[in-house]
């Protein structure tokens, strides 16, 4: 005698959902990374891995990152009402510091990371690249191109080739931009 299977085969409404499921799950893996902002206030979650979705991105796992760090806004062009406390802007660069040492944590050897910011002030600029320098032995700056924007200030810890690496952009320089910073770094 034979019997019945209690579960019936999956039905073509079934099938396309799971297959939905799985193209949904690639095309975010597929995604560029974004970190939230609390992940990083969270020791628990960032110090074994950064986890997105489901995700989890070890340490020495990502090849590029893009790191545009939450900043004080200083060179933005001039704002009718200006929100910034005192406070804000001198506890940005403790806070820059600590997103860019996790994206250094998972950074390949041989990966690129751009930080940035939209701030010209040279502490959570040139002194945040300072101080991961003497953090991070194995980091170094590399040259941009094209080189459109003013060297790097001189900062304690940076030397006269760093500050070449560096980009910084004012708004009275000649390309008539917001002011911002730029360093790219790679991991050895």
């Amino acid at each position: 005698a034979t019997t019945a299977s209690s579960s019936s085969p999956p039905t073509t409404a079934a099938k396309k959902a799971k297959r939905q499921r799985r193209k949904e799950k690639k095309q975010q893996q597929q995604q560029p990374m974004c970190i939230d902002v609390e992940d990083v206030n969270q020791p628990s979650k960032h110090d074994i891995s950064i986890i997105r979705n489901g995700i989890r991105f070890a340490p020495n796992s990502v090849e590029y990152i893009l790191l545009d760090a939450p900043c004080s806004g200083l060179g933005q062009r001039p704002r009718l009402v200006n929100t910034s406390k005192l406070v804000d802007v001198a506890s940005s660069p403790q806070y820059q510091s600590s997103l860019l040492d996790v994206a250094i944590r998972m950074l390949k050897p041989g990966g690129h990371l751009v930080y940035s910011t939209c701030s010209f002030n040279p502490e959570e600029n040139e002194g945040v690249i300072a101080a991961c320098l003497q953090k991070h032995k194995d980091i170094r700056l590399l040259p941009q191109s094209p080189h459109l924007g003013q060297i790097g200030l001189p900062y304690e810890g940076l030397s006269k080739e760093d500050q070449q690496n560096l980009q910084r952009f004012t708004p009275s320089s000649t390309c008539d931009t917001i002011g911002f910073f730029i360093a790219h770094m790679t991991k050895l």
